[in-house]
This record gives C-alpha cells, structure tokens and sequence, in this order.
C-alpha cells in the first residue's frame, strides 16, 4: 500500500520515508540542509511569556491605526492573526502617535500559538549530540518553517526571499525542554529531500575533495552571515558616517544618510527595499518595548 501522507512527521517517520538515520536528518539540519521543527500548543500565561518580532507592512498598521481607540496609557493594540494550515498564532501590534506625527510600532507579547514551528539551526548544531544521546535540550527561540501553503495575515511582509526562512520569530522569556522524541519534519521539507537527492560533500562544504575548480564561497551560509559586519565596516570607512551608531538608527535612517553622502559625491546607488537595508546591516525587523 503506498505511504499515507501527512501535513508532517515525526523525525523517525521521515527517516524511515527516506531510508536514513534520524542522527543523518539531525545532522543536515545542523549545516542548513533540512529544517526540523516541533509542535507547540500552548496560551500564554504568566510561565510561559514570549514575543515575537517580524517585517511589517507598516502602511497596513498605519490604516488600521485610525480605525482603532487607544488604551488609557495612550497606546493602540492591534490584533494580528497569522494562520496556515500548519501553525496559527495570535499577535498584537502596539502603536503610539508621535510628536512628530510618525507611528511608533512595535511587537508585544503574544497570546497563542498553535502549530509547526521551525528549531533554528544554530539550536540544532549546538545540541547535536545531546538529541542524538537521548537527552532533552533547552529551547527559546523559534520561527516559522519554510511553506508555500496559503498564508492568512493582513499585516505581515514577507515578500523578501530571505523572509521566508525566519519572516516571524518567536522569543520565551523562559527555557522550555525538547528531546529527540518531539522533533518533526514538515510534509513539504520530507518531499524536497526525497525528490532533490541528499547532498554531496561537495554541496554541503562548498569545496571539492581535490581539485582547483573552488566554489565561490560568497555562496557560503557561514560567508553570508558575515555580511551584516562587513557592510557596518565599510560604512565607518565613510568619513561623513562613521560615527553613525548602527545599532540605534533604524534602517530608514541609515538609507536616506547613504543616500544623502552618495548624492553629494555624486555616486549612484541602487534604488534598495528597505528591508534589505536592514538585513545587511543586520538589524531586528522589529522592536519590543521593554
């Protein structure tokens, strides 16, 4: 009879579909070739506060905003959902008018989450041998899997590819424990893997074993990593912005600053989103109010 399938699987599921070891599977997922995620059914209470952050449409926000009554404290709660046939989670978004006329926004706690969520892969190669020996690990930080099932959410970007790795991200002020029992891998990750073969040494290295034919190692996750320090380092090479505190101007700022020095040298730039503005330069996509 063929193989029932299934929205997702447990890890010793999937290892059996594609014929390999669990360890095989958890070990892909420690260099960036195979996502591995857990179910989460929980409402937030006071042992169990999180928050998330994500790239906002801020226009949407800013619609919504006028339809909203603020609270006492002057702030604006807006309801998110965001749902797929995986994971379905409720949000708040907290806005507050400035003396400037600008909207302040700005991610709160939020109140359920139900479903799939992705493990990051700094987690799993951190803990590798410990899932591997059967111990349980300490887990805080996860976000939404890689999907191309529909998605319901009203104020949510994530028109960026890069997005769609970690578009929306949810933070425990609290450790909580996994074992290896509890990993899954999504229907639509099993099936990449299946039809797209395991990859080489060569693929998962970026290097042959022998040979001079190199790969350019700007293809490199590990290399890609680096570019939020190598753009913040050119950026103090520029008399006129070194003294630019990156981490404390948002990245609107830091484009128009670029654009203004640019234009005085007379120098072109090209015309950047400016959510690629800020993932070069390696900023939250979103800030809590402590």
């Amino acid at each position: 009879m063929q193989q029932p399938e299934r929205l997702y699987y447990p890890l010793s599921k999937a290892a059996e579909i594609l014929d390999c070891d669990v360890d095989y599977l958890i070990h892909l997922a420690t260099i960036d070739f195979a996502e591995l995620c857990i179910k989460y059914n929980g409402q937030n209470d006071d042992s169990t506060t999180f928050y998330w952050s994500a790239y906002l449409f801020e226009d949407e926000v800013e619609k919504q905003f006028e339809k909203e009554q603020p609270t006492d404290s002057g702030y604006t709660l807006i309801d998110v959902d965001y749902s797929t046939k995986l994971t379905k989670v409720k949000l708040q978004i907290n806005c507050k008018r400035l003396e400037d006329g600008k909207l302040e926004i700005f991610t709160t706690d939020f109140s359920s989450l139900n479903g799939v969520v992705k493990i990051p892969s700094e987690k799993i190669r951190d803990s590798e041998d410990k899932f591997i020996r059967g111990e349980s690990c300490n887990l805080r930080v996860v976000s939404i899997p890689k999907t191309s099932l529909k998605v319901n959410s009203k104020f949510l970007d994530f028109s960026e590819d890069y997005t769609l790795n970690s578009f929306l991200e949810f933070t425990w002020l609290n450790d909580f424990s996994i074992r290896i029992e509890d990993l899954i891998m999504t229907h639509e990750e099993l099936r990449r893997l299946k039809n797209g073969g395991f990859p080489s040494y060569e693929k998962m290295t970026g290097s042959p074993l022998s040979g001079n034919n190199q790969k350019d190692p700007f293809d490199n996750p590990k290399t890609l990593s680096k570019l939020p320090e190598l753009t913040r380092g050119l950026l103090s090479l520029i008399p006129n912005l070194n003294k630019v505190d990156v981490d404390a101007t948002s990245a609107e700022k830091i484009l128009e600053l670029i654009s203004i020095e640019a234009a005085r040298q007379g120098t072109a730039i090209p015309d950047y989103h400016i959510q690629t503005i800020a993932k070069y330069f390696g900023k939250k996509p979103a800030i809590r109010k402590a």
